[in-house]
Protein backbone atom coordinates (compact mmCIF):
# COMPACT_ATOMS: atom_id res chain seq x y z
CA UNK A 1 0.00 0.00 0.00
CA UNK A 2 2.82 2.34 -1.03
CA UNK A 3 1.94 5.20 -3.64
CA UNK A 4 3.36 6.85 -6.42
CA UNK A 5 5.41 10.31 -6.89
CA UNK A 6 5.58 10.58 -10.82
CA UNK A 7 8.83 11.31 -11.97
CA UNK A 8 9.64 14.92 -13.40
CA UNK A 9 9.56 15.63 -17.55
CA UNK A 10 12.66 14.92 -19.27
CA UNK A 11 14.52 12.97 -15.85
CA UNK A 12 16.30 9.74 -16.59
CA UNK A 13 17.00 7.07 -13.99
CA UNK A 14 20.51 5.58 -14.37
CA UNK A 15 22.50 2.50 -13.74
CA UNK A 16 23.45 3.72 -10.03
CA UNK A 17 19.79 2.78 -9.20
CA UNK A 18 21.14 -0.51 -8.81
CA UNK A 19 21.05 -0.41 -4.92
CA UNK A 20 18.78 0.17 -2.92
CA UNK A 21 16.98 -0.81 0.60
CA UNK A 22 13.71 -1.11 1.23
CA UNK A 23 13.42 0.43 4.29
CA UNK A 24 15.29 3.50 3.21
CA UNK A 25 15.43 3.85 -0.54
CA UNK A 26 17.85 6.48 -2.33
CA UNK A 27 17.05 8.28 -5.14
CA UNK A 28 19.22 7.86 -8.43
CA UNK A 29 22.76 10.27 -7.97
CA UNK A 30 21.60 11.97 -11.73
CA UNK A 31 17.81 12.41 -10.46
CA UNK A 32 15.95 14.59 -8.21
CA UNK A 33 12.80 11.85 -8.24
CA UNK A 34 11.15 10.43 -5.67
CA UNK A 35 9.64 7.75 -7.52
CA UNK A 36 12.07 5.27 -9.25
CA UNK A 37 12.85 2.47 -10.67
CA UNK A 38 15.01 -0.35 -9.00
CA UNK A 39 16.91 -2.20 -11.43
CA UNK A 40 19.12 -5.52 -10.66
CA UNK A 41 20.36 -8.52 -12.41
CA UNK A 42 19.81 -10.45 -9.16
CA UNK A 43 15.95 -9.85 -8.87
CA UNK A 44 13.81 -12.74 -9.21
CA UNK A 45 11.46 -10.59 -10.07
CA UNK A 46 11.28 -7.62 -12.75
CA UNK A 47 8.17 -5.85 -10.73
CA UNK A 48 7.95 -5.84 -7.33
CA UNK A 49 6.62 -2.95 -4.96
CA UNK A 50 7.83 -2.58 -1.14
CA UNK A 51 5.43 -1.58 1.69
CA UNK A 52 7.66 1.26 2.58
CA UNK A 53 8.95 4.53 3.68
CA UNK A 54 9.45 5.81 0.05
CA UNK A 55 6.58 5.83 -3.28
CA UNK A 56 6.40 3.11 -5.51
CA UNK A 57 9.60 0.65 -5.70
CA UNK A 58 10.57 -1.66 -8.60
CA UNK A 59 12.71 -4.61 -9.22
CA UNK A 60 14.06 -5.46 -12.36
CA UNK A 61 15.82 -8.33 -13.64
CA UNK A 62 18.09 -6.23 -16.02
CA UNK A 63 19.79 -3.37 -15.36
CA UNK A 64 18.39 -0.65 -17.35
CA UNK A 65 17.65 2.93 -17.26
CA UNK A 66 14.31 5.34 -18.30
CA UNK A 67 14.08 8.58 -19.91
CA UNK A 68 10.99 10.35 -19.71
CA UNK A 69 9.95 12.39 -23.27
CA UNK A 70 7.39 14.79 -23.42
CA UNK A 71 4.23 14.62 -25.73
CA UNK A 72 4.27 16.67 -29.00
CA UNK A 73 0.91 17.52 -28.96
CA UNK A 74 -1.91 17.11 -26.14
CA UNK A 75 -4.42 16.83 -29.18
CA UNK A 76 -2.83 14.03 -30.06
CA UNK A 77 -3.47 12.40 -26.48
CA UNK A 78 -6.81 13.53 -26.85
CA UNK A 79 -7.53 11.29 -30.42
CA UNK A 80 -5.92 8.24 -28.93
CA UNK A 81 -8.15 8.57 -25.92
CA UNK A 82 -11.56 9.23 -27.88
CA UNK A 83 -10.48 5.90 -29.49
CA UNK A 84 -9.98 4.19 -26.60
CA UNK A 85 -13.36 5.42 -25.41
CA UNK A 86 -15.16 4.06 -28.76
CA UNK A 87 -14.23 0.82 -28.29
CA UNK A 88 -10.74 0.96 -30.59
CA UNK A 89 -9.10 -1.80 -29.30
CA UNK A 90 -5.20 -0.96 -30.22
CA UNK A 91 -4.98 1.52 -27.11
CA UNK A 92 -6.73 1.16 -23.36
CA UNK A 93 -10.17 1.62 -22.61
CA UNK A 94 -11.40 4.36 -21.22
CA UNK A 95 -11.00 5.65 -17.61
CA UNK A 96 -13.15 3.86 -15.00
CA UNK A 97 -14.96 6.67 -13.09
CA UNK A 98 -16.27 4.54 -9.84
CA UNK A 99 -19.67 5.83 -8.18
CA UNK A 100 -18.85 7.53 -4.81
CA UNK A 101 -18.44 5.15 -2.15
CA UNK A 102 -20.58 4.46 0.52
CA UNK A 103 -18.57 5.47 4.07
CA UNK A 104 -19.71 2.55 6.40
CA UNK A 105 -18.50 4.38 10.34
CA UNK A 106 -17.11 1.89 12.28
CA UNK A 107 -19.57 0.31 15.28
CA UNK A 108 -22.87 1.16 13.28
CA UNK A 109 -22.28 1.80 10.08
CA UNK A 110 -24.74 0.09 8.07
CA UNK A 111 -28.59 1.20 7.98
CA UNK A 112 -29.98 -2.05 9.97
CA UNK A 113 -26.88 -1.59 12.73
CA UNK A 114 -23.69 -2.36 13.69
CA UNK A 115 -20.83 -4.15 12.25
CA UNK A 116 -21.05 -7.86 13.05
CA UNK A 117 -18.39 -10.91 13.12
CA UNK A 118 -17.83 -13.43 10.28
CA UNK A 119 -20.14 -16.08 11.11
CA UNK A 120 -17.76 -18.46 9.73
CA UNK A 121 -15.27 -17.42 12.91
CA UNK A 122 -15.18 -18.26 17.12
CA UNK A 123 -16.18 -14.31 17.84
CA UNK A 124 -15.25 -14.65 21.32
CA UNK A 125 -12.04 -15.74 20.47
CA UNK A 126 -10.66 -14.64 17.44
CA UNK A 127 -7.98 -12.24 17.24
CA UNK A 128 -6.89 -9.93 14.35
CA UNK A 129 -3.38 -9.65 15.21
CA UNK A 130 -0.54 -11.32 13.10
CA UNK A 131 2.19 -12.08 15.89
CA UNK A 132 5.47 -10.14 15.56
CA UNK A 133 3.64 -7.75 13.57
CA UNK A 134 -0.26 -6.31 14.60
CA UNK A 135 0.69 -7.24 18.86
CA UNK A 136 3.97 -5.21 17.94
CA UNK A 137 3.17 -2.18 17.97
CA UNK A 138 1.09 -2.13 20.64
CA UNK A 139 3.74 -3.87 23.58
CA UNK A 140 6.76 -2.38 22.27
CA UNK A 141 7.31 1.29 22.07
CA UNK A 142 10.76 0.97 19.78
CA UNK A 143 8.54 -0.97 16.81
CA UNK A 144 5.34 1.49 17.36
CA UNK A 145 7.97 4.55 16.81
CA UNK A 146 9.23 2.66 14.01
CA UNK A 147 6.06 1.66 12.29
CA UNK A 148 4.82 6.04 13.26
CA UNK A 149 8.00 6.95 10.97
CA UNK A 150 7.58 4.77 7.97
CA UNK A 151 3.85 6.50 7.74
CA UNK A 152 5.64 9.81 8.62
CA UNK A 153 7.73 9.50 5.39
CA UNK A 154 4.74 8.54 3.31
CA UNK A 155 2.88 11.42 3.57
CA UNK A 156 4.72 12.97 0.59
CA UNK A 157 3.34 10.45 -1.97
CA UNK A 158 -0.29 11.32 -0.16
CA UNK A 159 0.26 14.77 -0.99
CA UNK A 160 1.09 13.87 -4.61
CA UNK A 161 -2.27 11.83 -4.64
CA UNK A 162 -4.43 14.27 -3.10
CA UNK A 163 -3.30 16.76 -5.93
CA UNK A 164 -3.85 14.41 -8.38
CA UNK A 165 -7.53 13.32 -7.60
CA UNK A 166 -8.53 17.02 -6.81
CA UNK A 167 -6.96 17.94 -10.44
CA UNK A 168 -8.67 15.27 -11.97
CA UNK A 169 -12.00 16.01 -9.92
CA UNK A 170 -12.58 12.58 -8.46
CA UNK A 171 -12.96 10.99 -5.28
CA UNK A 172 -14.00 14.08 -3.64
CA UNK A 173 -10.76 16.09 -2.92
CA UNK A 174 -10.10 18.95 -1.78
CA UNK A 175 -6.10 19.66 -1.44
CA UNK A 176 -7.11 22.20 1.27
CA UNK A 177 -9.37 19.34 3.27
CA UNK A 178 -6.69 17.65 3.07
CA UNK A 179 -3.63 19.64 4.06
CA UNK A 180 -5.30 20.37 7.52
CA UNK A 181 -5.65 16.16 7.72
CA UNK A 182 -1.93 15.93 7.19
CA UNK A 183 -1.38 18.65 9.73
CA UNK A 184 -3.67 16.78 12.17
CA UNK A 185 -2.00 13.20 10.92
CA UNK A 186 1.36 14.36 11.35
CA UNK A 187 1.32 16.04 14.77
CA UNK A 188 -0.63 12.89 15.98
CA UNK A 189 2.33 10.20 14.22
CA UNK A 190 5.14 12.39 16.30
CA UNK A 191 3.58 11.97 19.71
CA UNK A 192 2.99 8.67 18.85
CA UNK A 193 6.62 7.84 18.56
CA UNK A 194 7.53 8.90 22.41
CA UNK A 195 8.11 6.44 24.84
CA UNK A 196 5.43 7.42 27.47
CA UNK A 197 2.70 7.91 24.71
CA UNK A 198 -1.02 6.03 24.77
CA UNK A 199 -4.06 6.56 23.39
CA UNK A 200 -6.45 8.76 25.04
CA UNK A 201 -8.89 6.02 24.39
CA UNK A 202 -7.39 2.91 26.42
CA UNK A 203 -7.48 1.20 23.69
CA UNK A 204 -4.25 -0.78 22.61
CA UNK A 205 -2.52 0.62 19.62
CA UNK A 206 -2.25 -2.54 17.51
CA UNK A 207 -1.57 -1.85 13.76
CA UNK A 208 -4.76 -2.07 12.46
CA UNK A 209 -5.65 0.48 15.39
CA UNK A 210 -3.21 2.97 14.24
CA UNK A 211 -4.46 2.20 10.28
CA UNK A 212 -8.06 2.58 10.97
CA UNK A 213 -7.41 5.83 13.11
CA UNK A 214 -5.73 7.30 10.29
CA UNK A 215 -8.70 6.58 8.24
CA UNK A 216 -10.80 7.97 10.84
CA UNK A 217 -8.97 11.20 10.23
CA UNK A 218 -9.22 11.49 6.86
CA UNK A 219 -12.95 11.19 7.00
CA UNK A 220 -13.23 13.70 9.78
CA UNK A 221 -11.35 16.12 7.78
CA UNK A 222 -13.48 15.56 4.56
CA UNK A 223 -10.42 14.34 2.43
CA UNK A 224 -12.37 12.42 0.37
CA UNK A 225 -10.79 9.20 -1.79
CA UNK A 226 -7.39 10.64 -2.12
CA UNK A 227 -6.16 7.58 -4.03
CA UNK A 228 -8.71 7.96 -6.47
CA UNK A 229 -7.33 9.23 -9.37
CA UNK A 230 -4.39 6.48 -9.39
CA UNK A 231 -6.63 4.22 -8.85
CA UNK A 232 -9.26 4.84 -11.73
CA UNK A 233 -5.87 4.70 -13.60
CA UNK A 234 -4.72 1.36 -12.51
CA UNK A 235 -8.46 -0.31 -13.12
CA UNK A 236 -8.00 1.07 -16.78
CA UNK A 237 -4.69 -0.91 -17.24
CA UNK A 238 -6.43 -4.30 -15.78
CA UNK A 239 -9.42 -3.75 -17.93
CA UNK A 240 -6.80 -3.45 -20.75
CA UNK A 241 -5.12 -6.99 -19.53
CA UNK A 242 -8.48 -8.88 -18.80
CA UNK A 243 -9.82 -10.05 -22.18
CA UNK A 244 -6.62 -11.61 -23.46
CA UNK A 245 -6.09 -13.56 -19.59
CA UNK A 246 -9.66 -14.96 -19.81
CA UNK A 247 -9.26 -16.27 -23.00
CA UNK A 248 -5.46 -17.76 -21.80
CA UNK A 249 -7.72 -18.96 -18.86
CA UNK A 250 -10.13 -20.65 -21.18
CA UNK A 251 -7.76 -22.04 -23.50
CA UNK A 252 -5.88 -23.98 -20.96
CA UNK A 253 -6.92 -28.17 -21.27
CA UNK A 254 -8.61 -29.58 -18.13
CA UNK A 255 -6.84 -32.64 -18.51
CA UNK A 256 -3.37 -30.30 -18.51
CA UNK A 257 -1.95 -31.28 -14.64
CA UNK A 258 1.37 -30.38 -12.85
CA UNK A 259 3.57 -33.29 -11.51
CA UNK A 260 1.59 -32.72 -8.10
CA UNK A 261 -1.93 -33.20 -9.88
CA UNK A 262 -2.70 -29.01 -9.84
CA UNK A 263 -4.66 -28.13 -13.12
CA UNK A 264 -2.91 -25.50 -15.54
CA UNK A 265 -5.38 -23.27 -15.46
CA UNK A 266 -5.52 -22.83 -11.29
CA UNK A 267 -1.61 -22.60 -11.17
CA UNK A 268 -2.07 -19.90 -13.79
CA UNK A 269 -4.88 -17.77 -12.04
CA UNK A 270 -2.92 -18.19 -8.78
CA UNK A 271 0.22 -16.36 -10.46
CA UNK A 272 -2.14 -13.85 -11.87
CA UNK A 273 -3.03 -12.79 -8.30
CA UNK A 274 0.71 -12.92 -7.14
CA UNK A 275 1.33 -10.34 -10.42
CA UNK A 276 -1.67 -8.81 -9.76
CA UNK A 277 -0.68 -7.88 -5.48
CA UNK A 278 2.98 -7.47 -6.91
CA UNK A 279 1.58 -4.31 -9.57
CA UNK A 280 -0.36 -2.87 -6.40
CA UNK A 281 0.15 1.04 -6.62
CA UNK A 282 2.24 3.20 -9.70
CA UNK A 283 0.95 0.05 -11.83
CA UNK A 284 0.09 2.62 -14.84
CA UNK A 285 3.27 4.67 -15.42
CA UNK A 286 5.57 1.21 -14.62
CA UNK A 287 3.62 -0.57 -17.42
CA UNK A 288 3.81 2.65 -19.91
CA UNK A 289 7.45 2.32 -19.06
CA UNK A 290 7.99 -1.33 -19.33
CA UNK A 291 6.28 -1.39 -22.70
CA UNK A 292 8.54 0.73 -24.08
CA UNK A 293 11.68 -0.70 -23.25
CA UNK A 294 14.64 -1.50 -26.16
CA UNK A 295 17.47 -3.12 -24.78
CA UNK A 296 18.74 -0.94 -21.00
CA UNK A 297 16.98 2.13 -22.03
CA UNK A 298 13.03 2.44 -21.66
CA UNK A 299 11.47 5.98 -22.55
CA UNK A 300 7.67 6.58 -22.41
CA UNK A 301 5.49 10.00 -23.52
CA UNK A 302 4.83 12.46 -20.98
CA UNK A 303 1.47 14.41 -21.11
CA UNK A 304 1.35 17.85 -21.11
CA UNK A 305 1.62 17.82 -17.03
CA UNK A 306 4.37 16.05 -16.91
CA UNK A 307 2.19 12.45 -16.35
CA UNK A 308 3.54 9.45 -17.94
CA UNK A 309 0.80 8.49 -20.86
CA UNK A 310 -1.19 5.57 -20.38
CA UNK A 311 -2.42 5.22 -24.25
CA UNK A 312 -0.76 1.86 -25.26
CA UNK A 313 -1.37 -0.83 -27.68
CA UNK A 314 -3.01 -3.37 -26.03
CA UNK A 315 -0.73 -6.33 -26.77
CA UNK A 316 2.17 -3.85 -25.15
CA UNK A 317 0.60 -3.86 -21.87
CA UNK A 318 -0.41 -7.37 -22.04
CA UNK A 319 3.18 -8.42 -22.81
CA UNK A 320 4.36 -6.24 -19.80
CA UNK A 321 1.88 -8.29 -17.04
CA UNK A 322 3.01 -10.96 -18.76
CA UNK A 323 6.91 -11.07 -18.19
CA UNK A 324 5.34 -10.17 -14.40
CA UNK A 325 3.35 -13.06 -14.36
CA UNK A 326 5.90 -15.81 -15.64
CA UNK A 327 8.23 -14.64 -12.56
CA UNK A 328 5.31 -15.26 -9.72
CA UNK A 329 4.48 -18.63 -11.90
CA UNK A 330 4.64 -21.59 -9.91
CA UNK A 331 7.77 -23.29 -10.55
CA UNK A 332 9.41 -24.21 -7.00
CA UNK A 333 9.66 -20.96 -6.25
CA UNK A 334 6.65 -19.93 -3.88
CA UNK A 335 8.00 -19.50 -0.18
CA UNK A 336 4.58 -21.22 0.58
CA UNK A 337 3.14 -23.34 -2.62
CA UNK A 338 -0.14 -25.00 -0.82
CA UNK A 339 -1.27 -25.15 -4.65
CA UNK A 340 -1.94 -28.97 -4.59
CA UNK A 341 -3.85 -28.86 -1.16
CA UNK A 342 -6.36 -25.74 -2.66
CA UNK A 343 -6.82 -28.26 -5.76
CA UNK A 344 -7.57 -31.32 -3.56
CA UNK A 345 -10.28 -29.03 -1.48
CA UNK A 346 -11.87 -27.17 -4.28
CA UNK A 347 -12.54 -30.68 -6.24
CA UNK A 348 -12.23 -33.50 -3.12
CA UNK A 349 -11.56 -35.71 -7.16
CA UNK A 350 -8.50 -37.33 -4.27
CA UNK A 351 -12.01 -38.91 -2.31
CA UNK A 352 -10.20 -36.15 1.06
CA UNK A 353 -13.57 -34.61 2.07
CA UNK A 354 -16.42 -33.07 0.89
CA UNK A 355 -15.30 -30.53 -2.17
CA UNK A 356 -16.05 -26.77 -1.61
CA UNK A 357 -19.13 -24.93 -2.31
CA UNK A 358 -18.95 -21.85 -0.50
CA UNK A 359 -15.77 -18.97 -0.91
CA UNK A 360 -15.60 -15.46 0.54
CA UNK A 361 -12.96 -13.36 -0.97
CA UNK A 362 -11.34 -10.27 0.63
CA UNK A 363 -10.07 -8.34 -2.06
CA UNK A 364 -6.98 -5.95 -1.50
CA UNK A 365 -6.12 -3.31 -3.78
CA UNK A 366 -6.94 -1.84 -6.87
CA UNK A 367 -6.38 -2.27 -10.58
CA UNK A 368 -4.28 -5.51 -11.43
CA UNK A 369 -4.79 -6.90 -8.17
CA UNK A 370 -8.49 -6.57 -8.44
CA UNK A 371 -8.45 -8.18 -11.75
CA UNK A 372 -6.32 -11.05 -10.06
CA UNK A 373 -8.81 -11.94 -7.44
CA UNK A 374 -11.72 -11.91 -10.42
CA UNK A 375 -9.76 -14.31 -12.30
CA UNK A 376 -9.31 -16.45 -9.38
CA UNK A 377 -13.29 -16.16 -8.32
CA UNK A 378 -13.94 -17.56 -11.96
CA UNK A 379 -11.86 -19.92 -12.14
CA UNK A 380 -12.32 -21.36 -8.30
CA UNK A 381 -15.98 -21.39 -9.22
CA UNK A 382 -15.57 -23.40 -12.99
CA UNK A 383 -13.44 -26.00 -10.84
CA UNK A 384 -16.31 -26.35 -8.08
CA UNK A 385 -19.06 -27.77 -9.75
CA UNK A 386 -22.88 -25.40 -10.90
CA UNK A 387 -23.59 -25.49 -7.34
CA UNK A 388 -20.99 -23.21 -5.67
CA UNK A 389 -20.91 -19.94 -4.75
CA UNK A 390 -18.22 -17.15 -4.43
CA UNK A 391 -18.98 -13.56 -3.02
CA UNK A 392 -15.97 -11.26 -3.87
CA UNK A 393 -15.66 -8.22 -1.54
CA UNK A 394 -14.34 -5.22 -0.87
CA UNK A 395 -13.76 -2.34 2.23
CA UNK A 396 -16.67 -0.35 2.71
CA UNK A 397 -14.86 3.29 2.26
CA UNK A 398 -11.55 4.09 1.16
CA UNK A 399 -8.02 3.42 2.63
CA UNK A 400 -5.39 3.89 0.78
CA UNK A 401 -5.51 2.48 -2.89
CA UNK A 402 -7.20 -0.54 -1.44
CA UNK A 403 -10.38 -1.06 -4.16
CA UNK A 404 -13.96 0.11 -2.49
CA UNK A 405 -16.64 -1.78 -2.82
CA UNK A 406 -18.38 0.70 -5.40
CA UNK A 407 -15.09 0.44 -7.40
CA UNK A 408 -15.25 -3.39 -7.31
CA UNK A 409 -18.84 -3.44 -8.53
CA UNK A 410 -17.57 -0.83 -11.43
CA UNK A 411 -14.68 -2.74 -12.32
CA UNK A 412 -16.82 -6.26 -12.64
CA UNK A 413 -19.26 -4.52 -14.72
CA UNK A 414 -17.09 -3.29 -16.86
CA UNK A 415 -15.36 -6.86 -17.36
CA UNK A 416 -18.41 -9.15 -18.04
CA UNK A 417 -19.28 -6.81 -21.13
CA UNK A 418 -15.93 -8.67 -22.57
CA UNK A 419 -16.37 -11.74 -20.62
CA UNK A 420 -19.36 -14.55 -20.66
CA UNK A 421 -18.02 -16.58 -18.56
CA UNK A 422 -17.87 -13.93 -15.23
CA UNK A 423 -21.90 -12.41 -17.23
CA UNK A 424 -23.16 -16.14 -16.52
CA UNK A 425 -22.03 -16.26 -13.34
CA UNK A 426 -23.48 -12.95 -12.32
CA UNK A 427 -26.81 -13.46 -14.10
CA UNK A 428 -27.55 -16.86 -12.03
CA UNK A 429 -26.21 -15.91 -8.56
CA UNK A 430 -23.35 -17.99 -8.62
CA UNK A 431 -20.84 -14.93 -7.76
CA UNK A 432 -21.85 -12.37 -5.60
CA UNK A 433 -19.78 -8.64 -4.73
CA UNK A 434 -20.92 -7.43 -1.22
CA UNK A 435 -19.30 -4.49 1.21
CA UNK A 436 -16.67 -6.12 3.75
CA UNK A 437 -17.96 -3.60 6.12
CA UNK A 438 -14.02 -2.44 6.53
CA UNK A 439 -12.60 1.17 6.11
CA UNK A 440 -8.83 0.05 6.97
CA UNK A 441 -5.82 -1.49 4.71
CA UNK A 442 -6.04 -4.47 7.50
CA UNK A 443 -9.14 -6.70 8.27
CA UNK A 444 -11.12 -7.17 11.63
CA UNK A 445 -12.97 -10.49 10.86
CA UNK A 446 -14.45 -9.68 14.01
CA UNK A 447 -16.53 -6.63 12.27
CA UNK A 448 -17.95 -6.96 8.81
CA UNK A 449 -21.04 -6.06 7.17
CA UNK A 450 -24.28 -6.80 7.28
CA UNK A 451 -25.05 -7.29 3.78
CA UNK A 452 -21.97 -10.26 4.06
CA UNK A 453 -23.58 -11.52 7.27
CA UNK A 454 -26.28 -12.14 6.04
CA UNK A 455 -25.19 -13.67 2.84
CA UNK A 456 -22.80 -16.55 5.06
CA UNK A 457 -25.76 -16.60 7.54
CA UNK A 458 -28.19 -17.86 4.93
CA UNK A 459 -26.24 -19.76 2.90
CA UNK A 460 -24.73 -21.53 6.14
CA UNK A 461 -28.39 -22.75 6.01
CA UNK A 462 -27.91 -24.39 2.36
CA UNK A 463 -24.32 -25.62 3.15
CA UNK A 464 -24.00 -26.77 6.60
CA UNK A 465 -20.88 -28.52 6.91
CA UNK A 466 -18.00 -25.95 7.47
CA UNK A 467 -15.76 -28.16 5.66
CA UNK A 468 -17.02 -27.06 2.26
CA UNK A 469 -16.33 -22.84 3.24
CA UNK A 470 -13.45 -21.10 2.36
CA UNK A 471 -11.85 -17.89 2.81
CA UNK A 472 -9.51 -15.89 0.94
CA UNK A 473 -7.43 -13.52 2.53
CA UNK A 474 -5.14 -11.62 -0.49
CA UNK A 475 -2.67 -9.00 -0.17
CA UNK A 476 0.41 -8.41 2.41
CA UNK A 477 -2.44 -6.19 4.89
CA UNK A 478 -5.23 -8.67 5.07
CA UNK A 479 -3.20 -11.73 5.36
CA UNK A 480 0.32 -11.17 6.68
CA UNK A 481 0.25 -7.76 8.73
CA UNK A 482 -3.14 -9.35 10.31
CA UNK A 483 -4.88 -12.91 10.39
CA UNK A 484 -2.14 -15.01 9.71
CA UNK A 485 -3.15 -17.06 12.23
CA UNK A 486 -6.69 -16.66 11.18
CA UNK A 487 -6.79 -20.68 10.86
CA UNK A 488 -6.63 -20.63 14.61
CA UNK A 489 -10.04 -19.33 14.98
CA UNK A 490 -12.24 -20.26 12.48
CA UNK A 491 -14.66 -22.95 12.87
CA UNK A 492 -13.66 -26.62 12.71
CA UNK A 493 -13.03 -27.25 8.28
CA UNK A 494 -13.47 -24.09 7.26
CA UNK A 495 -10.16 -23.43 4.85
CA UNK A 496 -8.37 -20.26 5.08
CA UNK A 497 -6.19 -19.16 1.68
CA UNK A 498 -3.53 -16.70 2.27
CA UNK A 499 -2.71 -14.89 -1.36
CA UNK A 500 0.26 -12.79 -0.86
CA UNK A 501 3.57 -11.12 -2.34
CA UNK A 502 6.10 -10.39 0.51
CA UNK A 503 6.80 -6.58 0.20
CA UNK A 504 8.42 -5.67 3.51
CA UNK A 505 11.51 -6.51 5.14
CA UNK A 506 9.76 -7.29 8.77
CA UNK A 507 7.21 -9.95 7.10
CA UNK A 508 10.29 -11.31 5.68
CA UNK A 509 12.18 -11.86 8.82
CA UNK A 510 9.50 -12.81 10.52
CA UNK A 511 8.42 -15.53 7.96
CA UNK A 512 12.00 -16.20 7.29
CA UNK A 513 11.23 -15.13 3.77
CA UNK A 514 12.97 -12.93 1.22
CA UNK A 515 11.33 -9.70 0.26
CA UNK A 516 9.10 -10.72 -3.70
CA UNK A 517 8.57 -14.52 -2.32
CA UNK A 518 5.38 -15.55 -2.84
CA UNK A 519 2.55 -16.93 -0.26
CA UNK A 520 0.22 -19.82 -1.66
CA UNK A 521 -0.99 -21.45 2.22
CA UNK A 522 -3.81 -23.30 2.54
CA UNK A 523 -5.00 -23.80 6.33
CA UNK A 524 -8.09 -25.51 8.01
CA UNK A 525 -9.59 -24.47 11.37
CA UNK A 526 -9.85 -26.94 14.07
CA UNK A 527 -12.04 -25.05 16.37
CA UNK A 528 -15.32 -26.26 17.82
CA UNK A 529 -17.98 -23.68 18.07
CA UNK A 530 -20.51 -23.91 21.80
CA UNK A 531 -23.30 -24.92 20.65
Amino acid sequence: HTSLTHPPRSSRLSRSCVSMSVSSPRVCSRSSVSAVSICSRSSRHPCSSARSSAPYLVSARRSCRFSFRSSASSSSSASKASASASGDSSSLVAPVVAPTPRVVARGGGDDDGGLLPLPLIDAEKYRHVSPGVCDACASDADIRAAWAQLLIDQIPAHQVQARRSEQANVGGVTYEAYERFEQAYHSWLEDMKQPDWHPASGEAPTLLWMVREKERLVREYGCGDVFAAMKDEEGQVALALYPELCAELDGKSELALSPDGVPAVLELALACCLAGNLFDAGAAWLIASEANCVDDECEVDLDSDGEPGLLLNNAKVADTFRAARAFCERDGGWHYDDAAALSSRLTAKDGSGRPIRRAVVFCDNAGADTMGMVLLARTILQMMGDDAMVALTANSSPALNDVTFAELEAFVDEARRADAVVDDMLQSGRLVLLPSGQDSTLLDLGSISNELHAWVTSELDIVTSHDEWLIVLDGMGRSLESNFQAYEYVTQGTSVLTLAMIKSEINARRLEANVKDCVVRLRTGERQLKS
